[in-house]
């Protein structure tokens, strides 16, 4: 089942196997986030691929455009379907990459923009990131109109 993504938010490839072998027949795709990408690396995203399953790498990448548009072909080569990249890194990081998903000739992820992470608040963004001129919400939906301009997938 395509629709349904299951969050391998565990510490060990020990661990995410068990849940992958139970879940077998019941789910084709998962999420490999910073706990487990950290201390496992490419062997989680290996590992997965190997037993047919898609994968989603929510790793939220945010550096300069060259950065990460080197860092999305890597993960191509790996053979990631579907990864993150955090909209605060502005319109060129994201094309930057999404050129990079045209340019393929195989292995095309998605390519999702984060917007603002649910355990932000408004003073967040007004004193740290100093948008003094929208609210939470505008901020929000601007964000998500910048990942559209530069041609993502879609939005979290």
């Amino acid at each position: 089942m395509e629709r349904l993504i299951v969050a391998l938010d565990v510490n060990t490839l020990d661990d995410a196997r068990k849940i992958v072998e139970e879940l077998d027949e019941l789910v084709d795709f998962y999420k490999v986030g910073f706990q487990l990408f950290i201390r496992e690396g490419k062997d989680a995203v290996k590992f997965l691929k190997e037993q047919g399953k898609k994968v989603f790498l929510d790793l939220k990448f945010h550096d300069i455009p060259n950065t990460i548009g080197n860092a999305v072909r890597a993960c191509m080569e790996l053979g990631v379907d579907m990864l993150t990249l955090h909209s605060l890194g502005g319109f060129e990081m994201m094309e930057v990459a999404q050129k990079s998903v045209w340019e393929a000739q195989e292995n095309k992820p998605l390519l999702l923009g984060v917007t603002i992470l649910t355990s932000l608040d408004e003073a967040f963004l007004h004193d740290v990131v100093g948008v003094n001129d929208r609210t939470l919400e505008e901020e929000v939906l601007h964000l998500a109109r910048l990942v559209k301009s530069a041609g993502l997938d879609g939005v979290v």
